[in-house]
């Protein structure tokens, strides 16, 4: 009973503090944290892979961590910990009731480390810093003389080429609407290939995501970006559950979705290319020549490997 009632004051709290943190969205972001990161078969793997093994404690990481999705900072405590190193980090106050949550319940499972929260910008070896872009540079000025490992703003792609399946175009959905669209890994862009009509995605997504279109927040974008769009008279889809807009940017506005068309595999190259270093993944129902790329529907589910940016963490924690 005191487990379950922990649990449902968390949820209280969390979505009190930031409405887009729905127990639906907790449970997406606890959920892939265990499938993704807790399996002990791929952690032995990946730890493996940097040669770690029980030793002294190593130097002290801060940890500024960012709160657009629910315990997004879990993957930096898990390397550090793993590194041997002592965790000092900063929540971000829209994420502190469930990563209390998650963190106080790894501590009363009695695994030992040292980990401590902190008000301020903690006092560390070297830094992990997460935000926007604007956030990034301004604690990298601050932390100029310690190595900092710092992420901006970044988000995920979708490539389609028009033979895509319903149950492909539906997976592609939850890349989209997964968190509200609010994380780094969520689909912003769409590159579709010449003459394919936006409106299928439309229907295909219009009766499946009704969380979505329920959520009062989410209703107030889209009904900001249908309106700005209209009077903008750009040639969009504006029949939810998304705002569909013609648009070369990587980021887009929460219920808005950026798209442009391709002409064959040549030009979606450089497309691509031109956008790398805004996108964190590119989702494709089939390999791409040049581009890592994941399933659709797997945009959310990290493996211990697909570090934020491209930047490697364990690397960074170990060796600067």
């Amino acid at each position: 009973m005191s487990e379950q009632r922990d649990y449902q004051e968390m949820l209280e709290k969390a979505e009190v503090l930031n409405p887009w943190f729905t127990e639906r969205e907790i449970r997406r972001s606890l959920r892939a944290i265990s499938e993704c990161y807790l399996n002990e078969r791929i952690l032995a793997q990946w730890l493996e892979e940097y040669g770690i093994s029980d030793g002294t404690r190593r130097n002290v990481v801060g940890i500024v961590a960012a709160g657009n999705i629910p315990v997004v900072s879990f993957h930096d405590v898990l390397c550090a910990l793993a590194c041997n190193a002592r965790v000092r980090i900063k929540l971000s106050h829209k994420d502190q009731p469930v990563c209390r949550y998650v963190y106080r319940y790894i501590e009363q499972e009695g695994l030992a480390f040292d980990f401590a929260e902190t008000g301020e910008l903690p006092v560390a070896d070297k830094f992990i810093v997460t935000g926007s872009d604007i956030t990034r540079r301004d604690l990298q000025s601050k932390l100029s003389h310690v190595p900092v490992l710092a992420r901006g703003h970044r988000n995920a792609v979708a490539v389609l080429f028009g033979n895509e399946s319903g149950t492909e175009l539906m997976a592609l959905g939850h890349d989209v609407f997964a968190y509200y669209g609010l994380g780094c890994r969520n689909v912003s862009k769409l590159y579709l290939p010449s003459g394919f009509d936006p409106c299928d995605l439309l229907e295909n997504w219009n009766a499946s995501f009704p969380w979505v279109r329920e959520h009062p927040l989410y209703v107030r974008h889209f009904k900001y970006a249908k309106a700005f769009h209209t009077l903008m008279r750009s040639k969009g889809v504006f029949s939810g559950p998304v705002a569909l807009v013609p648009g070369k940017a990587v980021p887009s506005a929460i219920a808005t979705l950026h798209f442009e068309y391709f002409s064959d595999l040549a030009d979606l190259n450089l497309r691509l290319r031109a956008d790398v270093g805004s996108v964190q993944c590119i989702c494709s129902a089939r390999d791409l020549s040049e581009f890592k790329s994941v399933r659709m529907g797997q945009a959310q589910f990290p493996g211990l490997f697909d570090y934020a940016d491209g930047m490697d963490t364990m690397k960074f924690i170990l060796e600067s």
